[in-house]
């Protein structure tokens, strides 16, 4: 069940970092600031209608920790959008992901204690040098 879910999230995520190049490249800056303001208002509505069906109510936590999460992706878009409007996509989404990786890997072994193997250790070698060796000329 769980790659079914993964081989679906790569999937939107893949069409939404189309959608990113897409708005950067057709419309530059004013086209890009519209699409983050719409990107982030379909995912509130969409997180509303979810939020409304489970008949759950959030906790203090799930809010603060939504809070954080939302300010997060908020600057990370404007950040990503600012980066896709000044290199090309094939540099920005392969290191931007990469690097994503690399982090969530490394706070997951130090907040969680998640152990990482020798062969996860070996391709994250393999990430930071094909990072270098994408973002450098």
């Amino acid at each position: 069940m769980w790659l079914k879910l993964v081989l679906i999230s790569f999937l939107f995520c893949g069409i939404s970092d189309t959608m990113w190049k897409i708005a950067g490249e057709t419309g530059g800056s004013y086209t890009a600031n519209t699409y983050i303001f719409i990107f982030h208002i379909s995912a509130l509505i969409g997180a509303s209608i979810a939020a409304i069906k489970m008949k759950k109510k959030i906790t203090r936590n799930e809010f603060f920790l939504g809070v954080i999460a939302g300010f997060s992706i908020v600057i990370g878009s404007i950040c990503s959008m600012k980066a896709i409007l000044k290199m090309p996509g094939i540099i920005y989404f392969p290191v931007s992901s990469g690097g994503s990786l690399l982090f969530v890997t490394i706070m997951a072994h130090i907040l969680w204690k998640e152990k990482i193997s020798l062969r996860q250790t070996a391709g994250l070698m393999v990430a930071i040098i094909s990072i270098i060796l994408i973002s450098t000329k």
